[in-house]
């Protein structure tokens, strides 16, 4: 059977059986005594099979089941049990309730939102949205006064993420973040109180603060703006136009904090290192060092974890390819990251992006070297990895977005080789800026130069009129794509690669 020869086949298998149960779970297992259902069906079905059926097939179909239920039970583990004290359980009533800020504010153009987690005498995480200033830093303690709404009523019709339509359940969205309430044009206000939260992390986001504020001072907009997208993740506050023309091309994960973002940044840092003559193996630990570095400094949230441990997933796939089999890893990571939280499974679209990015990164790109032989090495190698990464996440982006960049491997090529120069540059500038003000302000200069060029090409590909196009996919389009994607990548690598 496949996948049920070797050990590392059994355990892909076993591991994508997991992710299938997690997937039917976080769809379909929404209340505890569906997935009581689900788990007496399976447990009247396959025991007969594991004894009356003495085959490899009947044993391997057995223990796929069971991890099958092991992953739905732990979409329903991680449902809250929503009694009176709960936050949600006082959906549609106007409160007025105690919390703190527990991420940082996420600042848009004309609002900011909150995550709050609620004190007694309820408890529960709340999304608020509230007025720009004045500003809520991480830890606050605040009061809300608002009406307390479920994300679903609201998601109907309006646009609140990246589909317009009633297909986009906001509340599946927001489940990543345990969050099962949210409350719009919200009255909020400090309280003089101990602030909450880690000490470690505000002292984090205290520093990156202190960066947006340096950067700030020394670049005109929108290079401030662009330059803190690069280093942390800071895109909100890029103008409008600029990111649509990043969208228009392609190029929008280089402004955010994703697998997919720094999976191909840092593998941009890998042949700069390289570029001036750095050996393969102490690049590779340099920019998993960068990676670890990156997470720390933008604060270690969640998010910004399961991104950095992508991007390091995707050097060391990169890394090991040449000698083993990485696919075993990349299934391993999914499981663990899935096994934390499970809700990124089907609604993170960038948890998605990212895995699908590592795998183009790693089994595409190496044969799509051949076809761009004829350009220079480095060159060729970007085009190589880019492309492989676009071909692996296409089908899903236009199921999500709705929208394909017909210039993005053209674009991500004159780009993609001066992000790294611009990141190591954008560090320096502000590092010197700190040690000596005029320092700072070369470096700035110097960065400036290749921000510049960076805006300007996106800008000039956005204008063409071919550069983006509207396709739209359903998910059962995509999934027979993914399908066929999976068949054909299974019947190349399975002659070449083999246990040891």
């Amino acid at each position: 059977m496949f996948f049920a020869d070797s050990p590392s086949k059994r355990f892909m298998m076993y591991g994508a059986c997991f992710l299938a149960g997690v997937a039917i779970g976080s769809l379909a297992l929404e209340e505890r005594r569906g997935f009581f259902v689900f788990a007496v069906l399976f447990g009247v079905l396959l025991p007969p099979l594991a004894v009356f059926w003495r085959t490899r097939t009947a044993r391997t179909i057995f223990y796929c089941a069971i991890a099958v239920v092991l992953g739905a039970g732990r979409v329903n583990a991680e449902f809250p049990a929503v009694d009176e004290t709960h936050i949600a359980s006082q959906a549609g009533q106007e409160m007025v309730f105690d919390g703190w800020v527990a991420a940082e504010p996420d600042e848009r153009e004309d609002h900011t939102r909150l995550l709050v987690e609620v004190e007694a005498p309820y408890h529960g995480r709340v999304l608020v949205k509230t007025d720009r200033f004045p500003v809520m830093p991480y830890g606050t303690p605040i009061e809300v006064a608002c009406e307390l709404e479920r994300p679903f009523e609201i998601a109907s019709g309006r646009q609140v993420g990246p589909r317009n339509d009633n297909t986009f359940r906001y509340d599946r969205y927001l489940r990543r973040d345990d969050v099962y309430v949210i409350c719009r044009d919200a009255m909020v206000q400090a309280q003089k109180a101990e602030r909450r939260g880690s000490r470690a992390i505000a002292a984090l986001l205290g520093v990156k603060q202190k960066m947006q504020k340096v950067i700030g001072e020394n670049l005109p907009e929108p290079h401030a703006s662009f330059l803190g997208g690069l280093l942390y993740g800071a895109r909100s506050t890029i103008p409008a136009e600029l990111q649509e023309s990043f969208r228009r091309t392609g190029t929008s994960h280089i402004v955010a904090i994703s697998g997919y973002n720094i999976t191909v940044v840092t593998s941009m840092v890998m042949l700069a290192l390289m570029a001036v003559l750095i050996p393969r193996k102490k690049a590779f630990w340099l920019a998993i060092a960068a990676i670890a570095g990156f997470v720390i400094m933008v604060g270690a949230q969640a998010s910004v974890v399961r991104a950095g441990a992508m991007g390091m997933l995707g050097l060391t796939a990169q890394q090991v390819g040449r000698l083993a089999r990485p696919l075993p890893l990349i299934v391993a990571a999914a499981v663990g990251m899935v096994l934390v939280n499970p809700f990124v499974l089907l609604f993170d679209a960038g948890f998605q992006l990212s895995f699908l990015a590592v795998i183009g990164l790693t089994y595409l790109a190496p044969d799509l070297e051949k076809f761009f032989a004829w350009l220079p090495k480095r060159i060729g190698q970007v085009v190589a990895e880019t492309s492989g990464a676009i071909v692996l996440t296409l089908p899903l982006m236009m199921y999500h977005f709705e929208r394909v960049s017909v210039v993005a491997p053209v674009a991500n090529t004159a780009i993609l080789l001066a992000i790294p120069w611009i990141m190591l540059g954008g560090f320096a500038a502000v590092l010197g800026a700190w040690i000596a003000p005029l320092l700072g302000q070369v470096l700035f200069g110097l960065t400036w130069v290749l921000l510049s060029y960076v805006i300007k090409m996106v800008e000039l590909f956005a204008r063409l009129p071919f550069a983006s196009v509207e396709a739209r996919v359903s998910w059962w389009v995509m999934a027979g794509v993914y399908i066929l994607i999976v068949w054909m990548l299974s019947r190349r690598i399975a002659p070449l690669q083999h246990d040891k």
